[in-house]
């Protein structure tokens, strides 16, 4: 198929190419491929300045700003700045208390389509995503590699500064705040 075509589909609200692990539908092949590996894991897409992996090329592309753009879009509040306009909306609803994402099984509003997602999975109360090691089961996968850590010691983020390290990004994020940067 022709790549026009293909952009074509997008605005058409046309989406032939389903995942047979969930059943979510994409319009193109590429958004079914980056959304698989969600399921498997796989991260193609390496950061050569700070060794992140992306599922897809265009999160990689966002990424790779962060390096070498910096925070573009300020918040007129409160003067965060974020490097794309799509974290700046997101941010805003903070302030402004919107929840556009709406839960159509129990009709809980979030910020976020993400959030969205997340809760509907308690309301499927399936927990795919188990551990061999142990008895505990997870709703996301990530969760389930975090929890894998504790299992081989594994601590992915070292802080640059003291080379403490964690089992999490956001652990890291967290303790990055004890050296006032």
């Amino acid at each position: 198929m022709g790549r026009l075509k293909e952009h074509k589909r997008l605005h058409s609200g046309v989406k032939p190419y389903l995942c047979n692990m969930c059943g979510k539908a994409f319009a193109t092949k590429e958004g079914l491929l980056g959304h698989e590996r969600t399921h498997t894991g796989e991260k193609p897409y390496t950061c050569a300045v700070c060794n992140r992996g992306f599922a897809t090329s265009s999160n990689f592309r966002t990424h790779m700003r962060h390096h070498t753009e910096g925070k573009r879009f300020p918040c007129n509040v409160c003067r965060m700045s974020f490097f794309t306009k799509s974290g700046l909306e997101r941010h805003e609803r903070l302030h402004t208390g919107l929840k556009p994402f709406e839960c159509d099984i129990c009709s809980v509003a979030f910020y976020t389509k993400r959030e969205v997602i997340r809760h509907k999975l308690f309301h499927l109360g399936n927990k795919r995503f188990s551990c061999d090691k142990c008895s505990k089961s997870y709703y996301e996968r990530q969760h389930l590699v975090i929890h894998q850590r504790t299992h081989t010691g594994e601590r992915p983020y070292s802080c640059n500064w003291c080379k403490k390290s964690f089992f999490e990004r956001s652990k890291l994020k967290r303790h990055m705040h004890t050296h006032k940067l």
